[in-house]
């Protein structure tokens, strides 16, 4: 694949990667509009905390997702955009009801104060809720591509490799001892085994809260079934042929280090890197001009301060570029220049999607 283009058009998945602030949701918007232009239905979910998606594309917070109006023109392949902002506690919410069958059981759950506080405060849950909707949507024939703006750098890398954090919690030593007996109980309809055992922790511990935590890891047995079941299926999609990965930067030392580290773990992952989108580069008739003049003496003379600055940034990309180039894993390296109108609206988005889908 030589091209960004022939990325899109082989690819069923694109997670975008990168560091915070260098332009990845815009980008995953590019790719999205680029793969509808193309003629492809595209699911694109955001995880990214700081929800630009939301607001680039003014959709709400949302475990569903809804369909973009599009510019006519993108659309007459019969391709389309549906985007999500993943809402934490939606997305658990739509997989209770997905893989718990009993309606007494959802019930339980949602009336459970422990889940009612926790719900959208659990710490990384929000990239295993996305892993979980990537899990969903692969296999949904409405879509034929699944863009995913992933969280910026380390968190990206736990949307990657992120475990069933609710299913490790239950299978520690403590909850083995407090929950299993009071599951399997339960399984046999052993009222009584269930009461007195629950009676005789909260004896122990003196803490009415062991009731709740029970009582929610037992009624939610199905769906983290249900939620292993999904986040397998987005593992093996990650680590499959159809999976593309895109490293999204902008020149500078932090984000050099930061794309150093991530290819890395890339490596170790066995997972590859098919692209890297450099945002925010000069026009290369900008730089043309600045090579040409390079050789002035008036250039470093303090009256022609901004073109000294220039020429400083633009040899910082060239150098930039360089080592992005070098990097051991072989990859598309696209610039894209900055923009001077709004970059996002749709004819400032067009105008950049067009950058990154030419040769």
């Amino acid at each position: 694949m030589k091209t960004i283009k022939d990325i899109i058009e082989k690819s069923r998945v694109i997670l975008m990667l990168g560091a915070g602030g260098v332009g990845k949701t815009t980008t995953s918007i590019l790719v999205a509009i680029e793969a509808a232009k193309l003629g492809k239905r595209v699911g694109l979910i955001s995880v990214d905390p700081a929800k630009r998606l939301a607001d680039a594309l003014g959709i709400p917070l949302s475990a569903e997702l809804m369909q973009v109006q599009l510019p006519v023109a993108w659309t007459q392949n019969g391709g389309s955009i549906s985007a999500a902002m993943i809402d934490q506690k939606a997305t658990l919410d739509s997989l209770i009801f997905q893989f718990t069958s009993s309606s007494m059981a959802r019930e339980k759950i949602f009336k459970n104060s422990l889940y009612k506080s926790a719900a959208d405060k659990i710490g990384g849950a929000l990239e295993y809720m996305a892993i979980a909707k990537l899990g969903q949507l692969v296999d949904d024939p409405s879509f034929d591509l699944i863009v995913v703006d992933t969280p910026p750098d380390l968190h990206a890398l736990d949307f990657l490799i992120r475990p069933n954090f609710l299913a490790r919690f239950v299978e520690n030593r403590v909850m083995r001892w407090l929950i299993k007996p009071i599951y399997y109980a339960s399984r046999m309809n052993v009222r009584f085994l269930r009461s007195d055992l629950i009676d005789k922790v909260i004896q122990i511990t003196g803490l009415d809260l062991l009731r709740e935590i029970a009582d929610f890891f037992v009624n939610m047995q199905d769906t983290i079934a249900g939620l292993y079941q999904t986040s397998a299926r987005a593992q093996q999609v990650i680590a499959g042929p159809e999976t593309s990965i895109f490293f999204v930067a902008a020149p500078s030392e932090r984000v050099l280090r930061s794309f150093h580290f991530v290819e890395s773990q890339l490596a170790s992952l066995e997972l590859k890197l098919r692209a890297v989108v450099v945002n925010r580069c000069l026009p290369q008739s900008v730089k043309d001009y600045l090579d040409h003049i390079k050789s002035d003496e008036d250039l470093h003379s303090s009256k022609f301060d901004i073109l000294t600055n220039l020429y400083r940034r633009s040899k910082g990309e060239i150098d930039f570029l360089k080592e992005i180039q070098k990097a051991q894993s072989p990859h598309i390296v696209k610039a894209l220049t900055e923009l001077t109108q709004n970059p996002h609206n749709w004819e400032g988005l067009g105008t950049l999607a067009s950058q990154l889908s030419s040769p």
